[in-house]
């Protein structure tokens, strides 16, 4: 059986609440409704005196029971012993919801060159992952070796830098055999050059990792000097006692030139948007030591970086890429990246 709780009536709508649950009623007619103590009937005012009705056996059976807990509390209380002070040791939590929510990223390069047939494959995970993860990838791609070696047309563009022939150099990801790439310089199963379809796997468990430091970025851009200054502000998340450095980068992204890819016909891509290209190191290919002391944790450190973007450069589509690494190992601990307009 339900039983009316409430009804609500305006012009040509009933509105009834049935063991707390809501029957809305338009022109008179109730559906979905199983109670026989009401009558649909073309009225108002029937409705009205019939639920009222209900309504009233209901408070009073309330009444009673409330009437009944108020008398047996009342007697429980008058047979409890008298206590003096001090009751107990009193406790206060306080619940933070201002705490900061920080974040695990993970800086996935891929080495690549747009005379590389298969490379397009390794893009399109790139692309993938950042669908799935969204802004956890910090996606850097490193145009390196014979592949990005410029020649006739259409391969006339240099995407190379310095610091990105200096981390092949280091690396040797071009003689491994592109496409490959990186994730936070982890190793897998032994060799942190990773081939495209194994990135995920490494990303997953470092996402699933609790952030150990946080990367703050602040860009002021001089369109006219076309001067630059970062100020890169470091919260640490935990103790260290190992050499942390710090690598400040400029990626320029959305650059359309040829890329080959040997699963087109023809196999020349001549208006291919190329992603999230390496175009220098602000602060020079292995960085800069964090603190020549033990960092603990919350201490804040905070770095100012001066940099001249280059005329050929699209400010608006330019970022700085930070991250920080152990020294010893080069394992990449956190990273991040903001546009220099935004």
């Amino acid at each position: 059986m339900k039983y009316l709780e409430h009804l609500y009536s305006s012009k040509n709508k009933i509105v009834l609440y049935f063991n707390s649950s809501v029957y809305f009623c338009n022109n008179l007619k109730i559906s979905n409704l199983n109670c026989h103590e009401l009558q649909v009937v073309d009225s108002i005012n029937i409705y009205k005196f019939r639920a009222l009705a209900l309504l009233k056996k209901r408070l009073m059976k309330k009444y009673t029971e409330l009437l009944y807990l108020t008398i047996t509390f009342l007697f429980i209380l008058s047979s409890c012993d008298v206590i003096e002070e001090p009751y107990m040791n009193k406790q206060t939590i306080v619940n933070d919801t201002n705490q900061t929510v920080y974040t695990k990223k993970v800086l996935v390069e891929d080495y690549t060159g747009q005379k590389c047939g298969n490379c397009p494959r390794a893009h399109e995970k790139m692309t993938e992952l950042i669908g799935i993860y969204q802004n956890k990838i910090i996606p850097l791609a490193v145009h390196v070796g014979f592949f990005a070696i410029p020649s006739s047309s259409p391969y006339t563009t240099d995407y190379r830098s310095a610091v990105g022939n200096d981390l092949n150099n280091y690396f040797k990801n071009s003689n491994a055999g592109m496409p490959n790439g990186m994730v936070n310089r982890t190793e897998l199963s032994g060799d942190v050059i990773l081939q495209f379809a194994n990135w995920e796997q490494v990303v997953q468990s470092q996402l699933a990792l609790e952030p150990e430091i946080n990367i703050g970025i602040e860009n002021t851009y001089n369109s006219t000097s076309k001067s630059l200054q970062s100020i890169i502000t470091l919260t640490s998340l935990k103790d260290f006692n190992q050499t942390l450095k710090l690598c400040v980068y400029l990626k320029e992204d959305s650059l359309v030139s040829a890329q080959m890819d040997y699963e087109k016909t023809p196999s020349d891509i001549l208006n291919y948007t190329h992603r999230n290209v390496l175009r220098d190191a602000i602060n020079s290919t292995w960085g800069e030591i964090v603190s020549d002391q033990n960092i603990i944790n919350k201490q804040v450190i905070t770095k100012t970086f001066n940099y001249t973007l280059n005329s050929q450069y699209k400010p608006e589509n330019c970022y700085v890429l930070a991250y920080v690494y152990y020294d010893d190992t080069k394992q990449i601990i956190q990273a991040d990246e903001r546009k220099i307009i935004y």
